[in-house]
C-alpha cells in the first residue's frame, strides 16, 4: 500500500525529510500602519505566571463572522483591516478612538491589560480597554463605529 522511498529516508527518525519552503513566495509580509499595543510590566510588583502565560497567548486580531478583521493598536484605536481579494494587500481604517486613562502612581500598583475586542455578531463588537472599561461598538457600513460603555 505505502512503498517507502530509501533516499529520502531520515535514519535518525522514522518518517521523510522534507523540502524547505521558499518563504518569499509562500508568505506575503505588509507593514502595519498602526501598531498593536504592547503593555510594559512596572518594576513594582512581578507578574503571577498566570499572567506571563495570558499575555503571551493574547491574540491581539479579532475575526468577525463575516471574515472583518479588527485590532486594537497602541494608541486605543479600534482598527480594522479589510483585505483584498486579488492581491491580499491590507488597507487599514481607524472605526473608533478609545478614551485614555490618566494613570497616576497610586492607580499604577495594578498591571494593566492588553485592550482586545471579541465580535458578537458581523456588526457589533465588544472593546475592553485593558482599565476595566467595557464598550459595544456598533460598525456601520461607513466604516465608523458608535460606542456605548457598559462598565
Amino acid at each position: 500500500m505505502f512503498d517507502p522511498d530509501r533516499s529520502l529516508l531520515n535514519p535518525k527518525f522514522e518518517g521523510y525529510k522534507l523540502d524547505a519552503l521558499d518563504q518569499d513566495k509562500a508568505v506575503s509580509r505588509f507593514p502595519v500602519d498602526y501598531h498593536a499595543s504592547q503593555t510594559n510590566a512596572s518594576g513594582r510588583s512581578p507578574l503571577s505566571f498566570q499572567e506571563v502565560q495570558s499575555r503571551i497567548r493574547h491574540n491581539h486580531l479579532t475575526i468577525s463572522p463575516n471574515g472583518k478583521a479588527v485590532y486594537i493598536d497602541a494608541e486605543f484605536r479600534v482598527i480594522s483591516v479589510d483585505t483584498d481579494e486579488a492581491t491580499f494587500a491590507p488597507t487599514f481604517n481607524v472605526l473608533y478612538e478609545l478614551p485614555r486613562q490618566i494613570q497616576t502612581d497610586s492607580s499604577d500598583s495594578l498591571h494593566r491589560e492588553y485592550p482586545s475586542s471579541a465580535f458578537i455578531d458581523s456588526n457589533h463588537l465588544l472593546v475592553a480597554d485593558g482599565h476595566g472599561n467595557l464598550y459595544v461598538l456598533y460598525l456601520s457600513d461607513e466604516g465608523q463605529g458608535q460606542a456605548h460603555q457598559l462598565i
